[in-house]
């Protein structure tokens, strides 16, 4: 008999508590459960010093001589240890009492768990060899379910008591019984749910797995303790780390899939558990940069995406014969993974590192994140407003793809999906009044972002300092350069021709080729690889919000323009930006540039530099003289590290509009009105941490009316409805 069975008959009941402890410490299972049955009528500190005294002094027993009732005494004092909140308690101070009691022997705890999980039950007692631990796949039977025991005992303790679910991740034998429990598997697959028929009350079936619910535990307060055992492969490798948690997730996407788990209905959805794995798998990826690359190279988080997809089909499926009571419960998991979906984009992709986000999550989009948020939506009936926390999610959601709408592998799916909505009048704009006012506010500037996508609309840049500008180019501001050709030894260089490639040799490419070669290797090796062509679109972002905010603003930017450089961060905003006196620009933002790119700096700067000059001898209505040179910072976040743009930019032709807000005139189209402005050269560097460069600097707000900062020039908004709430620019 054991604790997991009923006890049909206490055969001790009427005898002396201490005869009946008595029994218990000499091994005796009856006198141990007749114990359990008390704790369940009265609590007694004398039976909890008892079952710890089993419980501790079976610890001490090696394997190899412990006897067959002194094992399962030592299980069963496990089991009813990690009860205790079952037990009768007369006052809250015998609780914190068994809590404290219990924090001291976590050790003998964890070690009657490692027990249960990794040795097959004893069967005689004349057995003297070393019991031979089970391997990381099991068959289902005894062993399976004997690890459920140790699952269920363990979450039972630690969701129990706060106190000990604080102290027990601090502990290395917890953080291993986690991963046990997350890497063992039966029949390829991941443990869950070891139990076929339950022996748990009902209300703690519905909470999910228990063994991802422990594991998530541990993760989430100590997610780099978890990483170093899994780093030390006692277990398994890295990467067989990366691929079972990944094949947890998938499975629980359709639990029935699994031999012992055919009984469950074919709708069944584990929202409790899905969201614990990706907690648990952020909360790692956060912790462990050689552990978040192998998630990224596996594309985890894109096939976690595939997994809540597939879900929400499900549920919104079976919507249609659904009862009203179970129409609640559908809403409610949709809801839920909602939450989790943002929880993919936030914790996973985002953390990766290099360009790896972008990528990320042009695959999230891909597969299938818009229809996952139309699921959600669609199930609310059109007089029921949308939950509060769904709008919440569904808003941080879009703003972290317009965040990303930068680079064009995440704008061309992003466009495509929005213009697709827009066009069938999705419920995801129907029934969101407000992120369908955010969209339309945005997409003026996603489409003209999205004629960028096109190589021919592009700008194109020679990095060749000396480069001539033919007199059509400087009349039209049209640039129509061949296809530039990168060094073939650094590759972080290109020209647009022989010559030009010739000249920038001989001027300075010579002497720094050899350490922009080691740069691009060590880029490549850490994914931050940056083509040319993610360049000339960047480029061209900038050269065309630049160009509007001067078409907007008017004389009030060109004048500033002319003197102090400007600071815009696209990706945040386009109408909001900073002028920065040139000494306190470069005294701010030289330190970051890279020492090979520092003498490509100076030479770039030198132009404006010289015009300052010049134009502070003339009179104010000189200045009005074409062509003049404007220089323009531009930052872009990549989520770990931050992309600089240094532009010189010359102003070719002066066009007058008449008055109209930034969102109006975004719009125009350069290929068929013409541009004021063209890009002369540029450099880019990166800078990580992120924002590491801010320090000190006024934050871009967007105010009604001018701002004046004695030390960094001014700020000019535009009265714009598009503005940058203050609270998403912190770190400026």
């Amino acid at each position: 008999m054991t604790l997991n069975e009923p006890i049909s008959v206490r055969k001790h009941r009427g005898k002396p508590l201490k005869e009946v402890m008595h029994g218990a410490r000499r091994w005796s299972m009856e006198h141990l459960l007749e114990l359990y049955g008390r704790t369940r009528d009265l609590y007694s500190n004398e039976i909890l010093e008892t079952v710890l005294g089993i419980l501790e002094e079976g610890a001490k027993i090696p394997l190899k001589d412990a006897r067959v009732e002194q094992l399962d005494c030592g299980t069963t004092a496990f089991t009813m240890l990690c009860s205790f909140k079952d037990w009768r308690y007369t006052t809250p101070f015998q609780v914190e009492t068994v809590e404290r009691r219990l924090m001291q022997s976590l050790d003998s705890i964890a070690y009657w768990a490692d027990y249960l999980i990794w040795y097959p039950p004893a069967e005689s007692t004349s057995k003297k060899c070393a019991a031979q631990r089970l391997p990381l796949e099991r068959k289902p039977g005894q062993n399976l379910h004997r690890c459920g025991i140790a699952a269920d005992g363990v979450f039972k303790l630690l969701y129990s008591s706060k106190p000990i679910a604080k102290v027990a991740p601090q502990s290395d034998r917890f953080l291993k019984l986690a991963l046990s429990l997350w890497v063992i598997t039966v029949g390829g697959n991941p443990v869950i749910y070891p139990f076929a028929k339950r022996s748990l009350p009902s209300h703690i079936a519905d909470i999910g797995d228990t063994g991802t619910l422990v594991f998530n535990l541990m993760a989430t307060e100590s997610a780099s303790g978890i990483a170093r055992i899994v780093h030390g492969g006692e277990f398994c490798s890295p990467l067989e780390f990366v691929e079972k948690t990944v094949a947890r997730m998938q499975a629980f996407g359709r639990v029935n899939s699994l031999p012992h788990l055919v009984h469950r209905p074919d709708n069944t959805v584990e929202n409790q558990s899905l969201e614990c794995i990706v907690s648990s798998t952020g909360c790692i990826m956060t912790a462990d940069d050689s552990l978040c690359s192998l998630f990224s190279s596996v594309q985890a988080p894109e096939l976690f995406m595939e997994v809540l997809v597939a879900v929400n089909d499900r549920l919104k499926g079976s919507m249609a014969h659904a009862t009203p009571h179970d129409r609640g419960r559908i809403v409610k998991h949709l809801a839920e993974n909602l939450s989790t979906t943002a929880q993919v984009i936030f914790r996973m992709a985002k953390v990766t590192k290099g360009f790896f986000p972008v990528v990320h999550l042009r695959n999230i989009i891909n597969a299938g994140l818009f229809q996952l948020m139309d699921d959600c939506v669609s199930v609310f009936s059109p007089p029921q407003a949308l939950d509060g926390e769904i709008t919440q999610q569904l808003a941080v959601i879009f703003a972290a793809m317009i965040k990303f709408s930068r680079f064009p592998k995440v704008l061309r799916p992003l466009l495509s999906e929005l213009e697709h909505r827009l066009a069938i009048k999705s419920p995801l704009l129907s029934k969101d009044p407000t992120l369908k006012g955010k969209i339309e506010m945005t997409m003026p500037s996603l489409r003209a972002e999205g004629r960028c996508l096109r190589r021919k609309e592009r700008v194109t840049v020679c990095d060749n300092l000396k480069r001539h500008l033919s007199s059509a180019m400087v009349v039209t501001g049209s640039v129509s350069w061949t296809l530039p050709e990168a060094c073939s030894n650094c590759h972080s260089v290109v020209y647009c021709s022989p010559q030009c490639q010739h000249e920038d040799w001989n001027s300075r490419h010579r002497s720094e080729c050899h350490d922009m070669c080691l740069d691009y290797l060590e880029r490549s090796y850490t994914n931050l690889s940056y083509p040319y062509s993610t360049r000339a679109f960047h480029l061209s972002v900038i050269l065309h919000t630049f160009e509007t905010l001067a078409l907007t603003v008017g004389d009030t930017f060109t004048s500033n323009a002319r003197f102090d450089p400007a600071f815009t961060e696209p990706s945040r905003t386009g109408s909001n930006y900073l002028f920065i006196p040139l000494t306190k620009y470069t005294a701010k933002f030289e330190p970051f540039i890279p020492a090979l790119k520092r003498k490509r700096f100076n030479d770039l700067v030198e132009p404006f530099r010289h015009q300052i000059s010049r134009l502070a001898h003339l009179p104010p209505p000189s200045y009005a003289g074409l062509p003049e040179f404007n220089l323009a910072h531009s930052v872009e976040c990549v989520g770990s590290f931050d992309i600089h743009f240094v532009v010189l930019l010359r102003r070719v032709r002066a066009t007058v509009l008449p008055n109209a807000l930034f969102d109006y005139n975004v719009q125009r189209d350069p290929k068929t009105s013409g541009s004021d402005y063209e890009i002369v050269q540029a450099l880019w560097f990166f800078t990580s941490p992120i924002r590491c460069w801010s320090e000190e600097m006024a934050p871009l707000t967007a105010p009604e009316t001018r701002v004046h900062y004695r030390d960094l020039g001014d700020i000019i908004s535009l009265n714009s409805e598009y503005q940058l709430q203050p609270e998403s620019y912190q770190a400026i």
